[in-house]
């Protein structure tokens, strides 16, 4: 149909943009803040996510047997669930070792927030320590 050819269209223009994205922000020191790296585990989240679903409409679709073109189908829905793992495994490695790519500054003060001490990886920052917590016993 055309709504789905409509929306693979679009999701190859999202994943181009993502594209451009990502290595304006890696390749810049100036746009490795933890905001930005967020923003960046969220859109390849969000862009897995995607993926899976063309694979799961895509592999509906060539269970049709008045498809004009299944090996179209077949081929769209093998490259999603390709797409689909890729985006997984980049959302992890970013969500691992994001702590290493983000770009220290003067405001952290030394010892805080870097990869490697206590545990490391880029959401130390988000997760409260147990240091000063409160003891009802």
């Amino acid at each position: 149909s055309h709504a789905y050819g409509f929306a693979l269209v679009w999701y190859a223009l999202l994943a181009i943009a993502l594209a451009v994205g990502g290595t304006m922000l890696l390749k810049n020191p100036a746009y490795r803040s933890e905001k930005w790296m967020g923003c960046m585990l969220g859109v390849c989240f969000c862009t897995a996510m995607q993926m899976l679903t063309v694979a799961v409409l895509s592999a509906n679709n060539v269970g049709n047997p008045f498809e004009s073109r299944p090996s179209a189908e077949t081929a769209t829905a093998v490259f999603a669930v390709f797409l689909f793992i890729l985006y997984g495994v980049i959302t992890a490695m970013l969500a691992v070792f994001g702590g290493e790519l983000v770009q220290k500054d003067g405001l952290i003060p030394e010892g805080e927030g870097e990869a490697g001490s206590n545990g490391g990886g880029f959401m130390q920052s988000v997760v409260p320590s147990d240091e000063g917590s409160y003891d009802p016993s």
